[in-house]
């Protein structure tokens, strides 16, 4: 696994040990990426279920300005610090070892809102409606005209109050994409 683009192009990330954790492969974070396009510039973003942090290092290197990673799974969150430390970006991003429903309303208050929020929660994931409908609905942590990309298996349910405005299948797996 590697940075895709950007200014730590081809930097080697550690992967992460645990099975609980699924990168999002290179391939699709390179085609998130190409769909978004200068989008990313200069923005916050807020990288949920992180993982090994690849999706949020990928926007630093790609020209985000900050990042907030979050997960719950400590080893997850070594992993992080370790990959921000790799590339470089250990002053632009900042880990929190939190379930994501617990660390929202804290983020909304604490922090600057976010343009860009990417969720890949583990498939077997029963509150994925209710988070999305929080960040969507409540707006919590979102700057205005804010993007919210949840990564999630083709058979989850997701909200249908709020229907994805574009979705991107790669096999089993689905980006789905709220404005």
């Amino acid at each position: 696994m590697r940075v895709v683009a950007g200014t730590a192009a081809r930097t080697k990330l550690v992967g992460g040990s645990s099975r609980s954790i699924r990168p999002t492969t290179d391939a699709m974070r390179e085609t998130l990426f190409n769909i978004l396009g200068a989008q990313v510039l200069d923005t916050r973003f807020l990288d949920l279920c992180a993982g090994v942090g690849a999706v949020g290092i990928e926007a630093l290197s790609r020209g985000a300005r900050f990042a907030t990673f979050v997960d719950q799974n400590g080893r997850a969150v070594r992993t992080i610090a370790q990959n921000l430390q790799r590339t470089g970006f250990e002053e632009q991003g900042e880990v929190f070892c939190s379930d994501v429903r617990r660390v929202l309303p804290r983020l909304d208050r604490e922090r600057d809102p976010y343009h860009l929020v990417f969720l890949d929660p583990p498939y077997v994931f029963p509150a994925l409606v209710a988070v999305v409908e929080r960040l969507i609905v409540d707006r919590l942590c979102l700057a205005e005209d804010a993007l919210i990309i949840v990564q999630h298996h083709r058979k989850s349910e997701l909200p249908t109050i709020h229907p994805p405005r574009r979705q991107r299948q790669f096999g089993d797996s689905v980006l789905s994409f709220y404005r």
